[in-house]
């Protein structure tokens, strides 16, 4: 797709994706989107999910990426934690704690990472931890809402304007792929919003 062309630049309009290929990915995308309706999580697509699915319309990045409501999860952690690990999902690493902003919970499954971040609501962003030595740093994204998009024959939560939000995770240039591999540690603070 030409980023130029593409009918995402209107934010009035909802997204609507095919899925690219039937694949581990996308099997695995499938059951942590079931996963997370099924409890009733506050989540959205976030990170290199949302670029994914906004820019690309395929599942590109190396893992998938949700944000969580942190104070969904310090609720509802058990039910959240036994919900991944009752669908196949091993966990990799916790970063943080529930009741603490930058909490992070890694999964894998079937080879494919899942990163679930929580977030902090704001009125116009929201705000998520990015670890970094033993620190977490915050990283802000500016939406104005929450709502459905449709990716396959799957229902998603997406924050919109997708513009703002991506632009603050990855620049005004984020409509154009990437030159070289995108270095969180790096690109997240010199590009992206992370302080």
């Amino acid at each position: 797709r030409d980023p130029q062309d593409a009918f995402y630049l209107d934010e009035t309009l909802p997204h609507e994706c095919a899925h690219n290929a039937d694949n581990s990915k996308w099997s695995v995308f499938t059951d942590v989107i079931q996963v997370l309706d099924g409890i009733n999580a506050p989540y959205h697509l976030h990170g290199g999910t949302l670029l994914d699915f906004v820019r690309d319309c395929e599942m590109m990045d190396s893992d998938i990426d949700v944000a969580i409501s942190l104070e969904w999860l310090q609720k509802n952690n058990e039910a959240f934690s036994q919900a991944f690990l009752g669908a196949g999902f091993a966990t990799m690493m916790i970063f943080g704690r529930p009741e603490q902003f930058g909490y992070e919970v890694a999964w894998k499954k079937g080879g494919v990472r899942v990163d679930t971040f929580s977030r902090i609501d704001f009125e116009d962003r929201y705000e998520t931890g990015l670890w970094k030595k033993g620190i977490v740093y915050k990283c802000p994204a500016f939406r104005q809402n929450i709502t459905t998009a449709r990716w396959g024959d799957l229902n998603v939560q997406v924050p919109i304007p997708y513009d703002q939000v991506l632009t603050s995770w990855y620049g005004k240039e984020w409509k154009t792929p990437y030159n070289g591999t995108w270095r969180w540690f790096e690109d997240a603070f010199e590009i992206g919003s992370c302080v």
